[in-house]
Protein backbone atom coordinates (compact mmCIF):
# COMPACT_ATOMS: atom_id res chain seq x y z
CA UNK A 1 0.00 0.00 0.00
CA UNK A 2 1.08 3.56 -0.41
CA UNK A 3 1.70 5.45 2.28
CA UNK A 4 0.41 8.74 0.71
CA UNK A 5 -2.69 7.01 -0.64
CA UNK A 6 -5.88 7.92 1.69
CA UNK A 7 -7.69 5.03 3.53
CA UNK A 8 -11.55 5.18 2.50
CA UNK A 9 -13.66 3.09 5.14
CA UNK A 10 -16.89 2.89 4.86
CA UNK A 11 -19.23 1.55 7.85
CA UNK A 12 -15.80 1.18 9.80
CA UNK A 13 -14.27 -1.21 7.05
CA UNK A 14 -11.76 -0.44 4.83
CA UNK A 15 -12.75 -0.45 1.32
CA UNK A 16 -10.70 0.32 -2.12
CA UNK A 17 -11.17 3.82 -3.36
CA UNK A 18 -13.69 3.52 -6.11
CA UNK A 19 -12.44 6.68 -7.59
CA UNK A 20 -8.80 4.79 -8.35
CA UNK A 21 -10.84 1.52 -9.71
CA UNK A 22 -9.53 0.91 -13.49
CA UNK A 23 -12.93 0.67 -15.54
CA UNK A 24 -12.68 -2.05 -18.11
CA UNK A 25 -15.66 -1.04 -20.08
CA UNK A 26 -16.86 2.45 -21.24
CA UNK A 27 -20.12 3.06 -22.38
CA UNK A 28 -20.76 5.94 -25.07
CA UNK A 29 -24.97 5.85 -24.37
CA UNK A 30 -25.57 8.00 -21.42
CA UNK A 31 -28.86 7.14 -21.00
CA UNK A 32 -27.86 3.67 -20.09
CA UNK A 33 -25.67 4.81 -17.61
CA UNK A 34 -28.30 7.29 -16.02
CA UNK A 35 -30.59 4.63 -16.27
CA UNK A 36 -28.15 2.17 -14.39
CA UNK A 37 -27.43 5.07 -11.86
CA UNK A 38 -30.94 5.74 -10.96
CA UNK A 39 -31.85 1.80 -10.26
CA UNK A 40 -28.71 1.91 -8.32
CA UNK A 41 -29.91 4.60 -6.21
CA UNK A 42 -33.22 3.31 -5.43
CA UNK A 43 -31.20 0.11 -4.22
CA UNK A 44 -29.19 2.30 -2.21
CA UNK A 45 -32.03 3.94 -0.68
CA UNK A 46 -34.23 0.59 0.03
CA UNK A 47 -30.67 -0.87 1.47
CA UNK A 48 -30.54 2.42 4.07
CA UNK A 49 -33.86 1.84 5.08
CA UNK A 50 -33.37 -2.00 5.41
CA UNK A 51 -29.93 -1.30 7.68
CA UNK A 52 -31.85 1.34 9.73
CA UNK A 53 -34.80 -0.86 10.23
CA UNK A 54 -32.30 -3.90 11.53
CA UNK A 55 -30.27 -1.20 13.66
CA UNK A 56 -33.53 -0.49 15.42
CA UNK A 57 -34.95 -3.85 15.73
CA UNK A 58 -31.64 -5.88 16.15
CA UNK A 59 -28.06 -3.96 16.03
CA UNK A 60 -26.27 -6.68 16.47
CA UNK A 61 -26.98 -8.47 12.96
CA UNK A 62 -26.63 -6.03 10.45
CA UNK A 63 -23.61 -7.05 8.49
CA UNK A 64 -25.15 -8.27 5.80
CA UNK A 65 -27.31 -4.98 5.51
CA UNK A 66 -23.97 -2.67 5.81
CA UNK A 67 -22.21 -4.71 2.93
CA UNK A 68 -24.92 -5.28 0.65
CA UNK A 69 -25.49 -1.27 0.81
CA UNK A 70 -21.63 -0.88 0.36
CA UNK A 71 -21.66 -2.74 -2.65
CA UNK A 72 -24.28 -0.83 -4.29
CA UNK A 73 -22.91 2.23 -3.57
CA UNK A 74 -19.68 1.05 -4.66
CA UNK A 75 -21.33 -0.06 -8.25
CA UNK A 76 -23.25 3.06 -8.75
CA UNK A 77 -19.54 5.13 -8.16
CA UNK A 78 -18.32 2.70 -10.55
CA UNK A 79 -21.25 3.74 -13.01
CA UNK A 80 -20.67 7.59 -12.90
CA UNK A 81 -16.89 6.77 -13.22
CA UNK A 82 -17.40 5.85 -16.36
CA UNK A 83 -17.95 9.56 -17.83
CA UNK A 84 -15.24 11.64 -17.57
CA UNK A 85 -14.19 12.20 -13.80
CA UNK A 86 -15.80 15.93 -13.24
CA UNK A 87 -18.68 14.51 -14.84
CA UNK A 88 -19.31 11.42 -13.23
CA UNK A 89 -19.50 13.42 -9.38
CA UNK A 90 -21.63 15.54 -10.73
CA UNK A 91 -23.73 13.31 -12.18
CA UNK A 92 -24.04 11.53 -8.77
CA UNK A 93 -24.63 14.74 -7.13
CA UNK A 94 -27.58 15.81 -9.45
CA UNK A 95 -29.19 12.37 -8.61
CA UNK A 96 -28.63 12.48 -5.60
CA UNK A 97 -30.24 15.87 -4.92
CA UNK A 98 -32.90 15.07 -6.95
CA UNK A 99 -33.68 12.29 -4.86
CA UNK A 100 -34.14 14.17 -2.18
CA UNK A 101 -36.31 17.02 -3.76
CA UNK A 102 -39.16 14.25 -4.33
Amino acid sequence: NDPIEPIIAVFGEIVEDPTLVHIEEECNNPTILRDNVKRLNRSVLQGFLTLVTKLVNDPIENKSSRDELSHNIFLMLQECNKFREHQAREILIETLERQLER
